[in-house]
């Protein structure tokens, strides 16, 4: 009976644990649509443009006062047109692809899901020789150069004025990256784009 008990108390302890982590929350990733769904395009053959959705789901707060994320990619990709919510009076204080961005008006949750950032994207080339081995280019985020947070991740002002961390993107389905894909059966296992987004990630999870 008294190891039964210790042993609850270390489940309960654990289980405990996780729930407090709570690595499932507080997560952004750059989406073709609103609501935080879409992450892929397949078969791309010619040169074009795609609007795009900066969007945190799994909100821990309900709502955004502001955000800071920096925007980047491993293909041939420019990006342009940035645009927020409107009539949130959104002032950017870094310069794009970086964005320290205020709200006059906070940005409250649906679903615990925030839409803060608009953009689009241009894709230049087609020539495999500038994609990856899978023919493959991503498009993700990570920190700002002057982060407000010490452990160097992207993170929101929530509606009580408290900084909080955004998860990095890794390439799963809770911390996503954007993949386009010249291939016609794309969109298969995604991996961190670069060594600084996998470091900041690792520094997250110590």
């Amino acid at each position: 009976m008294k190891w039964l008990i210790v042993l609850i108390t270390v489940f309960v302890m654990a289980f405990s644990g996780v729930a407090m982590a709570n690595w499932h929350a507080d997560n952004v990733g750059v989406y073709f649509d609103d609501g935080a769904e879409e992450l892929c395009v397949r078969n791309i053959s010619d040169i074009g443009m795609y609007h795009m959705y900066v969007v945190i789901t799994n909100m821990t707060s309900a709502g955004v006062k502001g955000f800071e994320l920096q925007l980047a990619s491993d293909g041939p990709i420019a990006f342009s047109n940035y645009t927020f919510p409107e009539g949130s009076g959104a002032m950017n204080f870094q310069s794009p692809p970086s964005f320290m961005v205020g709200f006059a008006a906070p940005i409250f949750a649906v679903d615990r899901m925030a839409t803060v950032m608009e953009f689009d994207i241009l894709i230049f080339s087609t020539n495999p020789v500038n994609w990856d081995e899978d023919q493959d280019a991503h498009v993700y985020v990570k920190e700002i150069f002057f982060h407000s947070l010490p452990i160097e991740v992207p993170c929101y002002a929530n509606d009580l004025d408290e900084l909080v961390e955004l998860h990095q993107s890794t390439g799963t389905e809770l911390d996503p990256v954007t993949i386009f894909s010249l291939d016609s059966a794309g969109c298969g296992a995604v991996v961190a784009s670069d060594e600084t987004s996998w470091d900041s990630l690792k520094s997250l999870y110590r």
